[in-house]
């Protein structure tokens, strides 16, 4: 259902830490502009974590409002939760995005059965679900066959994958018809060598474009072009998680347009030194 570039957008904050509609309505145009496939708003980029529910569905609704069907909305609804999860999805689904972006629960721990029950407790949403595996994030490994018997579940249309494994990404490809996203932006190139049908992105919030280039060009089997563009981007993609993600994008965005480095607590601004390597991989592309 979605496949490409993919980006996994910021949220944009005033000053005095308040979602800044009209920075995030100009940010999903330029996106639209670019040709990005699909965007996802409230993931752990959008700083989901520290979003109320009520900001949540107004960021959907913006986005919705705003996309007027030009571009897919992915909805990040999940939380440790399932009654809070089914909540959000549901209240998802009522504002009209297009799918939901759903983690594994994090912090307490699940076995894989809770897991399955977890996600099977969304199906009667009627929203396209796609699981996010991110061990790093939640704690949580799931094996490979794990992830597939999840992708048995009705509403499952995908698999964001970012525990770092290409082998993962080759068996969900091997094995199911799910679509398997790359969740890694370093990684990117190898994961869609083993299989994948895009990429949920960081650094597309920034250069959209390139991005979009280099997914679209491999899938037009033009990997030489594709490679390309990838080992340019990879220093960026690497100065932008030096540091907890969304710390450096934020900053990154901040340097070339409106986007303030404004984050909630306890996420704060990068330190100088990962500025400065920031700053010096950004400038790169504009004298390269």
């Amino acid at each position: 259902m979605f496949k490409g570039s993919i980006t996994a957008l910021v949220t944009p904050f005033k000053e005095n830490q308040d979602v800044d509609f009209l920075q995030l309505t100009r940010l999903i145009e330029l996106q639209i502009e670019a040709k990005t496939d699909a965007l996802v708003c409230c993931g752990t980029t959008g700083e989901s974590p520290t979003l109320s529910d009520e900001e949540h569905f107004l960021i959907f609704e913006t986005a919705v409002k705003t996309a007027r069907g030009r571009i897919p909305i992915i909805a990040g609804t999940g939380t440790f939760s399932t009654a809070h999860t089914v909540y959000r999805t549901q209240e998802a689904f009522k504002r009209g995005v297009d799918a939901a972006l759903v983690i594994v629960p994090y912090y307490n721990r699940p076995s894989f059965e809770g897991c399955l029950a977890h996600f099977a407790a969304l199906d009667h949403v009627g929203l396209p679900l796609i699981i996010y595996h991110h061990p790093g994030r939640t704690g949580v490994t799931l094996q490979d066959q794990e992830l597939a018997t999840l992708g048995d579940l009705p509403s499952v249309i995908g698999i964001k994958e970012a525990s770092g494994s290409c082998d993962t990404i080759r068996f969900l490809h091997q094995n199911t018809s799910l679509k398997i996203y790359s969740g890694d932006d370093a990684l990117a190139f190898s994961h869609l060598e083993a299989g994948a049908d895009g990429v949920i992105s960081i650094v597309s919030n920034i250069l959209p474009g390139s991005w979009r280039d280099m997914i679209h060009a491999f899938c037009e089997h033009d990997f030489i072009t594709s490679e390309t563009i990838f080992e340019r981007m990879l220093p960026l993609c690497k100065a932008l998680v030096m540091e907890t993600n969304p710390q450096g994008i934020k900053y990154a965005l901040s340097l070339v347009g409106d986007t303030l480095d404004v984050m909630r607590l306890p996420l704060i601004p990068p330190k100088y030194s990962t500025q400065l390597h920031i700053q010096a991989v950004l400038n790169s592309f504009k004298t390269g």
